[in-house]
């Protein structure tokens, strides 16, 4: 049986956009256009899962820990949830027309919605690296 998640409306969760720099505020702008709610995740939020991030019910608030902080601290992160391929595909099209460009970018998926926030962050530096390696043979 495959797992989902749950159909739940769209919301995008923020990390290292700052609400009040210029990146983070274009961020928001956008968002706000189309009407898609932000959830700003923080450096003491890393150690939650994915799905309590995100808003999932059954995700339960965990001990807050430092457990990868460090590595993922100076990065910036966008995780969506509850997209349709036709609105993500908006979202994507008018982030490249405002110039706003964020290289780590995520779906909460039933895989990934019970890793830890920074955890998730880490896996997806991983992957950005291993594209970069590929790309330079």
């Amino acid at each position: 049986m495959k797992a989902n998640v749950p159909q739940l409306r769209e919301l995008v969760l923020l990390y290292g956009l700052d609400e009040k720099g210029e990146r983070g505020t274009a961020v928001r702008r956008l968002l706000e256009s189309m009407k898609i709610p932000a959830k700003t995740i923080t450096e003491d939020m890393l150690c939650q899962t994915v799905g309590w991030c995100a808003e999932i019910p059954g995700f339960a608030e965990k001990e807050i820990t430092t457990t990868g902080v460090d590595s993922v601290a100076q990065e910036e992160a966008m995780v969506l949830r509850g997209f349709s391929k036709k609105r993500l595909d908006q979202l994507l099209d008018g982030m490249n027309e405002a110039g706003i460009h964020i290289s780590l970018k995520a779906i909460v998926t039933a895989h990934n919605m019970n890793w830890e926030f920074g955890a998730l962050l880490t896996e997806l530096k991983r992957e950005r690296e291993a594209i970069r390696i590929q790309a330079k043979k």
